[in-house]
Parts: structure tokens; sequence; C-alpha cells
């Protein structure tokens, strides 16, 4: 009697201006203790060393598969793209400036193949500075039960979405990320909602995937668009209408007006504050160190509310002198959520 075959593994990584750290990311892929795995890396048109260091690694390992966008995608089309460059029966995600522990992939293959009847599972995860060092380790709700309610209650979804696990069935039957978020911060929001709006999903309550965080995890581009700028909390409304209609207003557009109501309420809920999108302005500046970008937009602040315009000054310049990797740690120490990562906390000393 033979054994059957161990499934393949598809792990899909992203890259763009990654020269420093991608060799890190597919190295803990290649040092699984799971080995039937292919990696199939998309460069979307870096403009540093990624192209070189990425042909490197392609030309020393053969389960190494490399492929370039002839023109900058995004990671919203990049991601797309690279699963339907995916053979494997499961199919994971590395970012490429992050790593996974090594049974990662083992430990994850084993519940799917035991556990029939869900379609996906993630990891707890534990958050690094530039350098690597993990100051804190979170483990997110575990059971399908749970990870409902969660999705329920909570305008975050709780994965840690590059570690999630996915059969290929579930890809096939759900799709991946949905144009309609293009430009917007909550793709991976709505394409969690939509596998746990079919199929059961689980998560290892133990910290396998991690999560380097730097500047860029310190702010994010500000969005004026408000859809942008609400495309969380669209998600959760694409998920709610789905669970009570069974369709959502992309796939039916006799849903659309639930819609427009909550982008029009979210229009004149920031009407009636515009000094909120200025204060967020000048935060990101100071945090990406572009001192005469804070300035204009503190002048901008002081026109339109003298008050606000102080306080948020006293900020900007503890911003500006403080290095990034310590306001990482602060603003875990102050109990400052991150997006779409919530659970339970370990924090590193």
């Amino acid at each position: 009697m033979t054994n059957k075959p161990s499934p393949l593994v598809s792990v899909l990584i992203p890259a763009y201006n990654c020269s420093d750290t991608v060799e890190q990311a597919v190295n803990s892929v290649l040092n699984q203790s799971y080995s039937h795995i292919e990696i199939v890396i998309v460069n979307d048109c870096s403009v540093d060393d990624t192209a070189t260091k990425l042909s490197e690694l392609e030309a020393k390992n053969e389960k190494v598969s490399v492929y370039k966008n002839e023109q900058n995608l995004g990671y919203l089309r990049t991601f797309n793209k690279l699963l339907s460059l995916a053979s494997g029966e499961y199919i994971t995600f590395l970012d490429s400036d992050d790593w996974i522990a090594a049974t990662k992939i083992e430990k994850q293959v084993k519940f799917l193949s035991a556990n029939h009847e869900y379609g996906f599972c993630g990891t707890g995860y534990s958050r690094t500075d530039s350098k690597g060092r993990v100051y804190q380790e979170v483990i997110l709700p575990e059971g399908n039960d749970e990870i409902q309610a969660s999705l329920n209650d909570k305008i975050e979804v709780c994965f840690c979405g590059s570690s999630v696990m996915v059969k290929r069935d579930v890809i096939e039957c759900i799709g991946g990320y949905n144009e309609y978020f293009l430009g917007c911060p909550a793709e991976d929001y709505d394409w969690i909602r939509r596998m746990a709006n079919k199929y059961k999903g689980y998560n290892l309550p133990e910290t396998l995937y991690f999560y380097r965080f730097s500047e860029h995890s310190l702010t994010r581009n500000v969005q004026y668009d408000i859809k942008a700028q609400s495309a969380a909390e669209i998600a959760k409304l694409f998920d709610e209408q789905r669970r009570k209609y069974g369709q959502d207003a992309l796939s039916n557009p006799s849903y659309l007006t639930e819609l427009e109501s909550f982008i029009k309420l979210k229009q004149d809920e920031r009407d009636k504050f515009p000094h909120k999108l200025v204060k967020s302005k000048v935060i990101n500046s100071a945090i990406q160190g572009e001192l005469g970008r804070t300035s204009k937009h503190l002048l901008e602040l002081f026109k339109m509310s003298p008050a606000n315009a102080f306080v948020t000054m006293g900020v900007a310049i503890t911003v500006l002198l403080i290095p990034n990797d310590v306001l990482l740690r602060v603003k875990v120490k102050l109990g400052k959520k991150f997006r779409g990562r919530a659970g339970r906390v370990r924090r590193k000393p």
C-alpha cells in the first residue's frame, strides 16, 4: 500500500522595493519542515535592487519562480495575478518584508487535511521592529464560532491576512480580491469576510508569522476619497448584506441604495469635522520626517481650529524627535489597535 503524496503548497509573495528583506522572506519558506512547496513571486516593477535579488534566488532554487509585471499594478492586482499562477492544493501568502516560523506550513497543512469542513486557516503572529526584533505576540480568535462572533461584532477582521492558508477549491469559489476596493485599504477584509460567509475558518493559537512593522506601519496614505476612508466599514456592510439577503450591493444592484446611504452618512460626518483629516495629514507627515509638509498642514489646521492645532503641534514635534522603532513600541504600550489584527496580546519586554 503506497502512501498518499503530500499536497503541494503554493506560497505567494508580492514584491515591491524589498531588496533588503526579500531574501529572508524566501529563505524562511525554503527552510520549512514541510518540503512539498512552490514559491511564486511577482515583482511589481520595483525600482531598487529587488529584481537582482529575485533573479539570484530563482537561480539557486528550483522551487522559486519569479514573474514581473509589465507595469506597476499595485497590491490588489498583483495579489490576484499571484492566485492565477498558483498550482498548489493549498495556497498561502507571505509579504516580502516578513518571514514565517519553520513549522508554519506543516501545521496548517496538518490541520486542513484533518478537518475537511474547514476552508482556511490562519495563525497568530509576532510584531517586530524594522530590525526584526520581536516586541509583541498576538493570538487571534481560534475556533469558527469565536471567529464568526468577532466578524459580526467588529469592523476589523480577526486574521493576520498573509498568514492564512486556503484550500484551492475555496479560491475557485470565492475568487481573489474585489476590484471595487482598488485603491482602498480593505481588500483583504472583504476577501476574508467573503470566505467566512461560506466556509469555516480557524486560527492556530501559535505565533507562526513574523510581521515586520516599520515607518509604513505607523502611518498610511491619508485618504481623501470617502469610500477609501470608510473601506473597512463598507466591507462589513457587504458582509451584513450577504448574511441577510444572500447577496451584496456589488452582486445585486437592488441593494445599492443601502451602500449609497452609508457613504452619504460618512461624507456628512467628515464634512462636519473637516479638521480631523488635516490632523491626520500633520501626524503622517511628521512620522515620515517631512518637516516642510508637517508645517504646511499645521498652518492649515491653525486656520481651521487653533485649539486642535496647538495639541497636534505638540504631538508632531514629539513624533519628529522620536525614532520610529521607539514610536512603534509606545503605540503598543498605549494599547492602540493595529488595523485588522485584534487578539489576545502577549507583550515582549
